[in-house]
């Protein structure tokens, strides 16, 4: 019985150690192996001899049906197709699927701070998705009319070019007659300009600043003048500008020549966020707009007449003169923020629209008076007045497009713009004198006066779209 129990156990303790053998011959090399005999011929890397290997020459052994071990994949080992552990054969690490190994991707770079935030959206946006408009600019600015350059206590205005009597200053006979010079022959009509426009879609909406700028109108008026026939007929003709003299009105007469320019700039620049269209594939599309506008006008009227001295003859060539020069400049600095409304009906080939807009603001301004001989031997007199008062300006622009390619249109529009609490120069000077002193002086103030001017026309223009 013992000798049977001893069998039996001697028996089991061999096939437990076959098993145990024959499982550790199934095993891949060990790490001291990998260089060795039973594992990868060479550490250089090469063709291996089944494929592209990534690990070079004798990665497998070639005594194996795949490139491997003998008898598939290990000495009597595995069964799988692969090892695995490893890839394809000659393949090495890089096609197989590492055990317990996980991979992740990483998204893109989400940007500085914050990822996908509206304000770097609209940054991306800056260069990629926005529009450039430039428009030829032909415009006029209201002109003075019928106004008269002096006082006009008499009644000259009703009276365009009215012809007086005028006197000899030494004689007091009267030698002919004289024209109340008028600046209804001034002209501002016809101003080319410029204006460019840079829109950037950002914030469900689009930043759209724009500057432009029209050319300085000059306009003149010479006056009349025809000197005394030497016959003694009062047929002399003489530019005259009515002035008030010690509380009655007198009239400075230039017998030698007179001429006056009116010069006129104007522009501006406003940036406005217009947003989006509540339905942007609608037909008829509805975008409110706010923003900041500025605008500058700047006028100056400037006068030069020429008189002989008070005793000489005006027929005489040889006389002593004297020049008068009055300059009056008005300064006008709009600014302020401003509401509109932008209505479109929006088509794939033409787009009408029209834009009213509305800025309630301030007028910055400085009146500026130098004048010298308006009376004999005067010197330069030089003053100025510098305010702030209300301004406004109340535009609309009605317009069409017609759209040549997705990324390019072309367009004409009229413009009108009224504005209002304008100082001009012509207003803004006091002809006053007095001949009480010895010598006599004059007076001449710089008295500002508001109006409203209104600047209206046509633009052609193209817009790129990006």
């Amino acid at each position: 019985m013992p000798v049977r129990y001893s069998f039996t156990t001697f028996c089991l303790l061999s096939v437990a150690l076959g098993v145990t053998a024959q499982a550790q011959e199934g095993y891949f090399p060990q790490a001291d192996s990998v260089y060795g005999p039973g594992g990868y011929a060479q550490p250089s890397f090469g063709q291996g001899p089944q494929g592209a290997g990534q690990y070079g020459q004798g990665m497998m052994p070639p005594q194996g049906p795949h490139g491997g071990y003998q008898h598939g994949y290990g000495p009597q080992g595995f069964s799988a197709p692969y090892p695995p552990a490893y890839g394809a054969p000659g393949n090495g690490f890089l096609e197989g699927n590492m055990p317990n190994t996980t991979y992740q991707q990483y998204p893109d770079d989400g940007g500085w701070l914050y990822a996908d935030s509206p304000l770097e959206k609209g940054l991306k946006n800056t260069f990629r998705h926005g529009f450039f408009r430039l428009e030829y600019l032909l415009w006029d600015v209201e002109d003075p009319g019928n106004t008269v350059v002096g006082t006009d206590i008499s009644g000259y205005r009703n009276n365009p070019g009215q012809i007086v009597p005028v006197s000899d200053p030494v004689t007091g006979t009267i030698t002919g007659t004289g024209i109340v010079q008028n600046l209804d022959l001034i002209s501002l009509k016809d101003n080319n300009g410029i204006r460019g426009t840079w829109g950037l879609p950002i914030f469900n909406g689009t930043l759209e600043t724009s500057v432009f700028s029209l050319q300085t109108n000059t306009s003149r008026i010479n006056g009349e003048v025809q000197l005394p026939s030497a016959t003694g007929a009062i047929d002399g003709l003489f530019p005259i500008i009515p002035f008030v003299v010690d509380g009655q009105q007198l009239l400075q007469t230039f017998d030698r020549s007179y001429q006056a320019s009116y010069r006129t700039s104007v522009w501006g620049t406003e940036s406005n966020y217009v947003l989006d269209a509540f339905d942007p594939n609608a037909f008829f599309q509805v975008r409110p707009l706010i923003g900041f506008r500025y605008m500058n006008i700047r006028e100056t009227l400037s006068q030069t007449g020429v008189n002989t001295r008070s005793g000489q003859d005006p027929t005489d060539p040889a006389a002593t003169t004297y020049t008068t020069t009055i300059d009056s400049t008005a300064n006008n600095n709009f600014y302020g923020p401003q509401i509109g409304l932008r209505t479109e009906l929006v088509g794939k080939r033409f787009t009408l629209g029209a834009e009213p807009k509305a800025m309630l603001g301030l007028n910055s301004y400085k009146s500026s008076l130098a004048y010298a001989g308006t009376i004999e031997d005067q010197a330069l007199v030089q003053n100025s007045v510098t305010d702030t008062t209300f301004g406004t300006i109340l535009s609309i622009q009605a317009y069409g497009k017609v759209h040549l390619s997705e990324s390019f249109s072309i367009f004409v529009s009229w413009e009108g713009m009224y504005t209002g609490f304008v100082t001009r120069p012509y207003l803004n000077v006091g002809y006053y004198g007095t001949a009480q002193t010895n010598p006599p002086t004059d007076t001449l103030t710089n008295d500002p006066k508001f109006t409203d001017v209104f600047l209206q026309g046509l633009t052609v223009g193209g817009e790129l779209r990006y």
